[in-house]
């Protein structure tokens, strides 16, 4: 049985096993990625050892210029806003980096990151779209919660030989995507943006949107939130080492405050300044984690900022910098 809307459709295998068909264009680079991380799955990774990317069961190949992609039924939305414990928020950022982690170091570039491209592994058959969000709750109760990135439409396979710190692309690229959450990089004028730092700042402004009343109780969470969204690219943590310093902050946290339960509030002052959530810790603890702030913008980047808004110095900053290569 399968049930079609637009390019999904949802089935069974022979397994009883509930699935996912979307249809891809076959030989494009989402049909390329997905092949790549089934192969690299079924090859290298160990039971138990999830990297937080959903792998397709299969892709099956038609006589056309598409193919099917058959995905694993998870669940989505992933309601953020409803977390209401550290330790249920601690899972998801860590998660999402292993994730990230993972994609990078098969030097795929997401490029599209969001709420929406995020799965966890619970879903319903029968419940409906309202009644997911209470299913989802009980499922966050379990010691058995995961997240993993899905949606490669937009995503990039680069050579494996790129360098994620020194990566440089075209920045007409940034202008892809429409999410809340869409870095800056490009916004200047910049002939050059990296993608491997373009991805982990869309992630860090996701985490800055969600889980900003959370600083408070993990003052760790304001450092990490800067190291991952600096506007400047080559100061930015990696998606790998945003997760090991995760996973170090975690483990130096008292059991009581990764219980600790924590109202969450989406706010897009969060994304737009950082002395939002810096602002709810202690005067000790901002000294304690300040050295990972973010530095205030020097006056030639305001200056920058200005001309830029502006149609005409925005065309001309473009051409200049596109003339320098800078």
């Amino acid at each position: 049985m399968a049930h079609s809307s637009h390019c999904f459709a949802f089935a069974q295998d022979h397994a009883n096993r509930n699935l996912i068909l979307k249809i891809i264009e076959k030989g494009s680079s989402e049909h390329q990625i997905n092949w790549r991380i089934l192969q690299h799955q079924s090859s290298t990774t160990q039971k138990g050892d999830f990297q937080s990317v959903l792998a397709p069961v299969a892709i099956l190949d038609t006589p056309t210029d598409c193919s099917f992609l058959v995905m694993p039924m998870w669940g989505s939305p992933i309601c953020l806003e409803r977390l209401n414990k550290i330790r249920d928020i601690v899972q998801f950022v860590k998660c999402t980096l292993r994730g990230l982690s993972y994609l990078h170091e098969l030097r795929v570039v997401h490029r599209d990151i969001c709420e929406q491209n995020i799965v966890v592994n619970c879903y319903t058959v029968d419940a409906s779209l309202d009644e997911f969000p209470e299913v989802l709750s009980r499922h966050w109760g379990s010691n058995d919660v995961t997240y993993a990135f899905i949606d490669f439409g937009q995503s990039l396979q680069l050579p494996p030989d790129t360098s994620i710190v020194d990566c440089r692309r075209s920045a007409e690229e940034t202008t892809i995507g429409m999410s809340i959450n869409k870095p800056l990089d490009g916004n200047l004028g910049e002939a050059f943006y990296n993608p491997f730092a373009y991805d982990v700042a869309a992630l860090g402004f996701l985490y800055r949107y969600y889980f900003a009343e959370a600083v408070p109780v993990l003052p760790g969470l304001a450092a990490l939130f800067d190291r991952m969204t600096d506007y400047c690219p080559s100061r930015r943590m990696t998606a790998q080492e945003a997760l090991r310093w995760l996973e170090d902050m975690v483990t130096q946290q008292p059991p009581a405050c990764l219980d600790a339960v924590v109202t969450l509030k989406c706010d897009f002052q969060a994304m737009s300044d950082d002395d939002f959530y810096w602002s709810k810790l202690s005067m000790q603890e901002q000294l304690r984690w300040g050295p990972y702030r973010t530095p205030p913008r020097p006056l030639w980047r305001r200056l920058l900022g200005w001309v830029a808004s502006k149609r005409i110095g925005w065309i001309v900053l473009l051409k200049v910098r596109e003339f320098l290569q800078i």
